[in-house]
């Protein structure tokens, strides 16, 4: 049985925007899934862990799942327990390094990924969906 969650009226009127501002289903925003628009600032990294990936332009969910973890290995200061840090989120997320699945071709992160109504709409999927992401 699907839990039903009670929003805000004025929030549900914010997704009927977002919605008709880009192209939304349950799970996907302009068919890209829509764990990839997470922010890392979302999640609970190690300080070292963050600013690694920070200082790498890698600021988005989307933008680990493209990468092979030998290369995340050879950025400077990322080690092994960074590494599995990482992996541990990825995998609560249902996602792992080097794509969503063998089909699909390398995220590049859209314009819009920035875009605050975008955002909302992520964190509010992430804290219904995977609401032990942080735990």
């Amino acid at each position: 049985m699907e839990k039903m969650i009670l929003i805000p009226y004025e929030e549900y009127l914010e997704l009927q925007e977002i919605n008709k501002k880009y192209v939304l289903d349950d799970s996907h925003i302009n068919g890209i899934p829509i764990e990839y628009f997470l922010h890392i600032d979302y999640l609970e990294l190690s300080i070292r862990a963050y600013n690694v990936l920070k200082n790498e332009d890698l600021n988005y969910i989307g933008d680990l799942v493209c990468k092979r973890e030998a290369k995340m290995l050879k950025m400077s200061n990322f080690g092994r327990k960074s590494l599995n840090e990482i992996k541990e989120i990825l995998k609560r997320l249902n996602l792992n390094f080097a794509g969503y699945s063998e089909e699909e071709k390398e995220w590049e992160k859209p314009l819009y990924a920035g875009d605050i109504s975008v955002q909302e709409k992520v964190n509010k999927y992430i804290r219904i969906h995977y609401p032990n992401l942080n735990d």
